[in-house]
């Protein structure tokens, strides 16, 4: 017998068997086993919560000709979750206080988690693109006309916007060309393996277990960009560590600047100065809200850019410093660096691209 066609609201799902768009409000195993967790005062799996998010992301379907697409859930709530948050975030101040106060604490709990299970995972991937845009829109619809933006300024603001988006871009494209997929052909004198993939490998490569690939100079599985920091897209990730810092910093100024009150600081630079009126506007009340995100923000990649910073002075990658000795000190400063050659030359090494000098050390 031929199997029959699938109407619009129909799926088959990882059994195989014929589901309709209507189960997936109910017969949710995980959802509530949580829930009797929660009415019990019993501690939740940490597991738990990539199984709810496995089950949902296999039942949130829309509607389509010859079967119900799949819809992915990594994917919806960032971009349906920061519009929200703002426009909750502007209805008052105390609001905004709560909502900035818990938006860090929310995104540590979901790093912290995909990280844990090595989560192949797009959501802070597309939160990190859906920042830059949703800023960018606000900015530009309703900032410009309603703040009387510069058209110099503006003209600035875009060109920033799209380094950022060049950056993003070139990060991901970069990606691969520090995979180590199979035997590598550099002349090194080491005989190192991988023992996940089993196949040779030059010194300072290391296996990343989300990627299921040998980073050659790993840095770190970037949630953010869902791919790893490793040496051919290492520079990139450092471009867009200061353009977005530009960028969100820039955006807030000129938001707070004209939104507020301004006072001049040094020069033509303003600073804002009384803040108290903004919530009688929603418009002005949103393009506020946005400028303390961007604070935010800019604030949390500060942090990530000193520390990279503080690597390529040390001569060690990402990896390396989280596997070091626990008896260093000075944040890694006094603990073995074989592959160091100070300060100077390593920034040096560091803007003249990869030193293939380090594949001879056998370590």
């Amino acid at each position: 017998m031929a199997p029959r066609t699938l109407c619009c609201c129909e799926y088959v799902n990882t059994e195989g068997e014929i589901k309709h768009l209507l189960d997936c409000c109910c017969n949710c195993p995980e959802i509530d086993y949580c829930f009797d967790r929660l009415i019990s005062c019993k501690p939740i799996p940490a597991n738990l919560c990539a199984r709810i998010m496995t089950s949902a992301t296999e039942r949130i379907r829309f509607p389509w000709v010859g079967g119900a697409k799949q819809c992915s859930l990594h994917v919806i709530l960032p971009v349906v979750a920061l519009p929200l948050f703002l426009t909750a975030a502007a209805q008052g101040l105390w609001i905004s206080v709560v909502a900035f106060s818990f938006l860090p604490i929310f995104l540590t709990y979901l790093h912290f988690i995909f990280m844990k299970f090595y989560s192949y995972s797009s959501f802070f991937f597309v939160w990190n693109v859906a920042t830059f845009v949703e800023v960018f829109l606000i900015f530009e619809i309703i900032g410009v006309k309603l703040l009387e933006i510069r058209a110099d300024e503006n003209i600035a603001f875009i060109c920033l916007t799209f380094c950022v988006c060049f950056c993003i871009y070139k990060i991901k494209q970069k990606e691969k060309l520090s995979h180590i997929s199979c035997e590598y052909d550099g002349d090194f004198k080491s005989n190192l393996l991988c023992p996940e993939c089993n196949v040779k490998i030059p010194p300072r490569t290391f296996h990343c277990y989300t990627c299921q690939a040998c980073i050659l100079m790993r840095g770190q599985h970037c949630a953010w960009f869902n791919c790893c920091i490793g040496e051919k897209n290492h520079k990139w990730y450092m471009l867009f560590l200061i353009f977005s810092i530009a960028y969100l910093v820039f955006c807030a100024n000129l938001i707070l600047t004209t939104a507020c009150h301004p006072v001049q600081f040094i020069g033509a630079i303003m600073l804002p100065d009384d803040c108290s009126e903004v919530y009688f506007d929603s418009l002005c009340a949103l393009c506020f809200v946005t400028s303390i995100y961007c604070i935010e923000a800019a604030i949390f990649i500060m942090s990530v850019f000193v520390f990279e910073v503080w690597l390529i002075s040390l001569g060690m990658t990402g990896h390396e410093y989280r596997n070091r000795s626990k008896r260093s000190f000075l944040c890694g400063l006094l603990t073995s660096r074989p592959y160091s050659k100070g300060i100077i030359r390593n920034w040096l090494n560091y803007f003249k691209g990869s030193d293939s000098s380090f594949l001879y050390y056998n370590i």
